[in-house]
């Protein structure tokens, strides 16, 4: 018995370890339009760089749209990626027999008729990759395709399956466009590891009903689960709106549509199935939303949902949702900004922290504390100028490092950083203000944010001599805005950073410049 136990444990932690590194290359983009000429311009973030490295490829000639992924292997580099129109190999170049993915009219006039298109629209959350369990080299890649004519809707739920060793380790496409669904919804689909991780539980709704169709992958393929009328019905033409995530640990199922409200499930990893559904209607003014998006905290005790302006957070250890919900932050922008960063997809990192990617900008925010409560979650709204544009985001990417269940491990490795607080603070029901300094050390920048908005902000730095290297005013710093210091042109050593507003509040604190 305990040899068989031994293997048992060997076996699926081999297998999750495979996928450990698979969401480590996030690749999005769009295209610049000059004239009667396209350039398609890619961005990547690299999570095997800390801080994650954020450049333009130029190396990757494919568009990218709604219906997107990019997959990397174990060691965090590229292996294939989709657009909805073919699979692609880590160069970009169509893999063999990953042609004509999602056949029909819409495919055959979105990428290869219009010039300059050659991406399938789709809606966001209609495609996603797995690892199939007990093959390290086989991917079942998911798609919803559509259909425009005579209204939009959906036709099938499908998928294909890739081998990644073929081909002298550039992949092949073994099977493509398999049906597996008839009439699903556009975007409420996702992906949980069952509770010993051999299985994989695929969840997708049914179109404008409140039917999800649960399937299973594992070692010997896919195959139908189950079906569950549970929760709200979607209503009709709502279904691209939205978005769905699953906790860390896989017993909480969320669901958000700014056109209709938040909906939160418990899912049983062992059974497969929904429970107890809570639905909080969205009551807000539609004009200040948006296509919204959700995440939970790594520790999977907090809920985010960003929707146009706001960003909230729910503690789900309140006595309720409603209670448990703070604001963190209105988005900050400038009336004459014609692509807003608004608050509209949100994507935990393998650095435990939440990216919030806009519908169409050039900024990212980040969460950089999602574990801690109210505004010390510390938000730096466009804590990330893109090189370029970009539509949509990074893909739909399943908790792919979950762990089985009764493990209460991290699933996401903490960027190190350096939280202080403040002195002589004045009466506040909400005590000393927390201030977050990263990164630390640090080579060419450093920034400073704070929990709470603050007023005439005098800000210095000094090396241990008492040397002045830099200092200013700022008549304000608004909680999500990042006091941005240039460190690049001096000598490495350590520095003092003091800070101290118009209320009488002070920070200090160490900083580390290195070569």
């Amino acid at each position: 018995m305990k040899y068989t136990l031994l293997i048992l444990l060997v076996f699926v932690n081999a297998c999750f370890c495979l996928a450990q590194k698979s969401d480590f290359q996030w690749v999005f983009g769009t295209e610049r339009v000059e004239g009667s000429s396209f350039e398609i311009n890619n961005i990547q973030i690299d999570f095997n760089e800390r801080p994650a490295k954020v450049s333009e490829i130029d190396s990757i000639d494919i568009e990218f749209y709604n219906q997107r992924t990019a997959i990397s292997n174990t060691e965090g580099h590229l292996i294939f990626m989709s657009n909805g129109c073919s699979i692609n190999d880590r160069f970009g170049n169509m893999m063999v027999n990953g042609d004509s993915l999602n056949p029909g009219f819409v495919h055959d006039y979105y990428c290869d008729e219009i010039e300059g298109w050659n991406v399938y629209p789709g809606a966001r959350q209609t495609m996603l990759a797995l690892p199939q369990p007990e093959h390290d080299s086989i991917w079942y890649l998911f798609y919803i395709d559509t259909e425009i004519i005579p209204s939009v809707t959906t036709r099938h739920l499908q998928y294909s399956i890739i081998n990644t060793n073929r081909q002298n380790g550039l992949g092949e496409v073994m099977q493509k466009n398999i049906k597996l669904d008839t009439l699903p919804e556009f975007g409420k689909m996702n992906a949980v590891y069952s509770a010993n991780l051999s299985t994989w539980f695929l969840l997708s709704a049914e179109l404008e009903s409140d039917v999800f169709d649960i399937f299973t992958l594992d070692s010997t393929g896919v195959s139908f689960h189950s079906q569950q009328s549970i929760g709200e019905v979607t209503p009709e033409g709502s279904g691209p709106g939205y978005f769905t995530r699953f906790s860390p640990d896989g017993q909480k199922f969320a669901v958000y549509c700014h056109l209709t409200g938040l909906e939160l499930f418990d899912f049983d990893r062992t059974t497969g199935t929904l429970s107890n559904p809570i639905f909080i209607p969205e009551t807000r003014s539609s004009d200040s939303l948006g296509y919204g998006g959700l995440e939970f905290s790594p520790d999977g005790r907090y809920l985010y949902v960003g929707s146009g302006y706001y960003l909230d957070q729910y503690d789900l250890e309140a006595p309720d949702l409603e209670v448990g919900r703070v604001r963190i932050a209105i988005m900050e922008s400038d009336e004459d900004e014609f692509f807003k960063p608004y608050f509209a997809q949100l994507q935990l990192g393998p650095d435990c922290r939440l990216y919030i990617f806009c519908i169409s900008c050039s900024f990212v925010h980040i969460i950089h504390r999602p574990d801690e409560a109210g505004t010390a979650c510390m938000l730096e709204q466009r804590a990330i100028e893109t090189p370029s544009p970009y539509f949509r985001g990074a893909p739909l990417y399943p908790k792919y490092r979950m762990r089985a269940l009764g493990d209460t491990s991290s699933i996401c490795d903490h960027v190190t950083a350096t939280i202080f607080s403040s002195t002589n603070d004045p009466p506040d029901e909400r005590g000393a203000s927390q201030a977050f300094l990263y990164p630390n050390p640090a080579t060419t920048e450093v920034r400073v944010l704070l929990d709470r908005s603050v007023q005439g902000l005098r800000y210095a730095v000094y090396d241990l001599r008492g040397q002045s290297m830099s200092s200013g005013f700022l008549e304000r710093l608004s909680a999500g805005t990042a006091l941005r210091l240039s460190v690049g042109d001096w000598p490495a050593g350590t520095y003092i950073v003091q800070l101290s507003d118009e209320e009488g509040r002070s920070w200090a604190e160490r900083v580390v410049v290195m070569d």
